[in-house]
């Protein structure tokens, strides 16, 4: 089995390997943590949950669960995992400050419509 390593920004452009992702979808970033267990996705579908500790059956058979199909159980360094964690722990703030910019560049284009549509309703 290969080893894991985070994916790197000189994998976006290989094409002789499939790039690895965190599946935050199926496994959020609230169990990710909490069970100190990531979920990837290799690239071709295949998903495996990387953990720093032992086998924990249960575990698998939940991540299994929420991804609907087979999971297979990798073990992996705690420096790794952490680092893993924490980009995944990055991407999710930098997508919460765009969901906010977006609401208030919503609210902003509603109020125009409003203020447009009572100076036409006059």
């Amino acid at each position: 089995m290969k080893p894991v390593r985070p994916p790197n920004e000189a994998d976006q452009y290989s094409d002789t390997q499939p790039s690895q992702r965190v599946d935050s979808t199926r496994w959020p970033l609230a169990l990710a943590q909490r069970w100190h267990a990531v979920l990837m996705d290799d690239g071709t579908g295949a998903l495996c949950l990387l953990s720093d500790q032992p086998i924990d059956r249960a575990l698998l058979q939940l991540a299994e669960h929420r991804a609907r199909r087979p999971v297979r159980w990798q073990h992996c360094d705690t420096p790794t995992l952490d680092a893993l964690l924490d980009d995944t722990q990055q991407g999710a703030r930098a997508l919460d400050a765009i969901d906010q910019d977006h609401v208030a560049v919503e609210s902003e284009v509603l109020e125009d419509l409003d203020a447009l549509l009572a100076n036409s309703a006059d």
